[in-house]
């Protein structure tokens, strides 16, 4: 997250990103490792990292891992919310497809 991946192309667009404070960011890799890619997930854990974020006043958010998808959504984020792997297969795919 704290790499900004995603900064250069959104400020080039005139959207204004983002990124969770580095406390966040430390509880959201703590889940990944710890708990999604053991499949050992505490939903305390999942919903105190939910509650940090929607504390953001944004329009959408950039769901960035490809772990992330796996707790989060639009509907318990309650914003708009990019699963970034799922667009990827998406133009991959439609790449692949082009004549």
């Amino acid at each position: 997250m704290q790499g900004g991946l995603y900064n250069k192309v959104l400020k080039s667009r005139n959207i204004t990103s983002i990124t969770p404070t580095n406390d966040i960011c430390d509880k959201i890799e703590n889940l990944i490792r710890n708990e999604i890619i053991p499949s050992q997930i505490n939903s305390t854990t999942v919903e105190n990292i939910q509650n940090d974020i929607k504390k953001y006043d944004c329009d959408a958010i950039i769901l960035g891992c490809t772990e992330l998808p796996v707790v989060y959504n639009e509907n318990n984020l309650e914003k708009p919310a990019v699963d970034t792997t799922r667009l990827l297969a998406h133009y991959a795919l439609q790449f692949a497809s082009e004549d």
